[in-house]
């Protein structure tokens, strides 16, 4: 067993290998709406298709995952280990359902008995790809894209068997390359009990490695229209070009939840407007009806943008009140 020795090729069949072994516990302990979006169904459709769940004969009947997680099985591996995100468009879209994939593999394999055509333990009976288990190879590729998402624009700590994977070594490995008599030691970090990675220390180290391929950004950011971050009038041009690209964006905006003078002002690029006050779960949810690359991060802008107005116009209305304070007819009133 070596994560060495998985090719991105191989996490594509791990995925699906784990999805199927898995599909009749994941609903009594992860809920229906996990499952469902786990499996690419609408939640209302879940439990009739459970009824009718039988083994797959082939690999056509995988094809029923395709529109979930199963969509970014292909593309995966390449994003983690080729530093390629252009099979799955900006990997934030896909970080939900591959967050909750390794979540499931994480309380499941090896723990939780179960039946299927094969029988017993999922993690004892999980068959070879290459020279590795399909649930090792799962949890290789999903803690190794948490890294390099991490590194890309998630932010945050990177814990060691996370950088591990992304790397392509064993945890022990990496301990040993962060032994500070080493020349060029990677730097670790305490936070309380835990050990982890910040990412400028976890890039730093990569850079050295001749196999680390960084992330393609040219692929990961196609367009400078659509880049996000910057100032109210730079919002207002990624909304203008966003609605160029995707006609139906009322539509979505409108799918969310949102009430029409929230989306008149979203859609206007205005975050001065007095409606424009929305919360960080209502934006989510707008970016990803809107299919939007980047969700959170769009969240943080338009959070961001949104506080700066309010400190603006606080700014003024107060420097107004001291102007009519200290003009001759407001003293003369006081008098």
């Amino acid at each position: 067993m070596s994560i060495a020795s998985v090719k991105p090729e191989h996490v594509e069949r791990a995925v699906y290998e784990v999805l199927w072994e898995l599909i009749t516990v994941i609903e009594p302990l992860f809920g229906p709406a996990s499952t469902a979006r786990l499996l690419g169904l609408p939640e209302d459709e879940l439990e009739s298709w459970l009824g009718n769940w039988k083994f797959p004969s082939d690999q056509r009947d995988l094809a029923r995952l395709s529109e979930s997680v199963g969509g970014h099985a292909a593309s995966l591996g390449a994003y983690v280990w080729r530093g390629d995100p252009a099979g799955i468009n900006h990997p934030e879209n896909s970080y939900p359902e591959i967050h909750l994939l390794g979540q499931v593999v994480e309380a499941m394999a090896d723990r939780v008995f179960f039946e299927t055509d094969r029988g017993g333990w999922f993690g004892a009976a999980s068959p070879l790809i290459g020279e590795n288990k399909a649930t090792d190879i799962v949890r290789w590729a999903v803690s190794g894209y948490i890294a390099r998402a991490r590194i890309d624009w998630l932010g945050g700590d990177i814990t060691i068997e996370q950088l591990a994977a992304l790397a392509r070594v064993s945890e022990k490995t990496l301990r040993m390359a962060a032994n500070p008599k080493n020349e060029g030691a990677l730097r670790i970090t305490k936070r309380r009990h835990r050990t982890v990675v910040t990412t400028d220390d976890a890039m730093e180290w990569l850079a050295r490695r001749p196999d680390f391929i960084p992330t393609q950004r040219t692929k990961l950011y196609p367009s400078s229209e659509l880049d996000i971050g910057g100032t109210a009038s730079r919002f207002k041009g990624y909304i203008e070009a966003l609605q160029r690209l995707k006609p139906s964006l009322r539509e979505a905006a409108s799918d969310s939840g949102l009430s029409d003078a929230w989306i008149a002002a979203l859609l206007a690029g205005d975050p001065s407007a007095k409606t424009f006050a929305l919360e960080p779960d209502e934006l989510l949810r707008f970016a990803h009806a809107a299919e939007i690359e980047q969700p959170t991060t769009f969240a943080r802008w338009v959070l961001e943008l949104q506080h700066r107005e309010r400190v603006s116009q606080m700014e003024a209305d107060f420097r107004h009140q001291v102007l009519r304070l200290s003009s001759p007819s407001t003293r003369g009133d006081a008098l």
